[in-house]
């Protein structure tokens, strides 16, 4: 028996994230629950699309994952490189990631690689106000990105 250690919610869609590294996906009673297995530990967890027909999972080993909801097909992954954190920051069509010393904006379409943005220092966990993306780096500096 798995303990749900987080979870996120859409509309009719809850997402219930285990400790054993499942994504179990439930939506109605009458539908079955779709089970994903990871195969890692996940960080943080987000579904996203008007309809909630997409689920974004940060993993411990810095990956970043876009699953298709229901079916719980991979649609992309994006191999980071040194997110302690494991959080992000939506915006449009990009994902932003802390990626050490750099803020990385990965398309939700494709998966790959669109901007980035230097921190100096270590990039924390990214979060956006209006039209500006911030970070905090380790050495407690704030920094602000124009996303016009």
């Amino acid at each position: 028996q798995a303990e749900v250690s987080m979870f996120a919610e859409a509309d009719s869609l809850l997402a219930f994230v285990t400790n054993d590294n499942r994504i179990m996906l439930y939506s109605s009673p009458e539908t079955p629950v779709v089970t994903i297995s990871l195969g890692e530990r996940a960080l943080s967890a987000e579904i996203l699309g008007e309809r909630g027909d997409r689920l974004l999972v940060s993993l411990a080993n810095n990956e970043t994952r876009l699953y298709a909801v229901p079916s719980g097909e991979v649609v992309w992954r994006y191999r980071g490189k040194g997110s302690v954190f494991g959080k992000f920051a939506v915006r449009g069509d990009t994902v932003w990631l802390n990626q050490q010393d750099e803020l990385a904006g990965v398309s939700l379409e494709t998966g790959k690689l669109v901007a980035r943005y230097p921190v100096s220092g270590g990039a924390g966990t990214p979060f956006i106000s209006q039209n500006a993306l911030y970070s905090v780096s380790a050495q407690g500096l704030l920094y602000a990105f124009d996303l016009h």
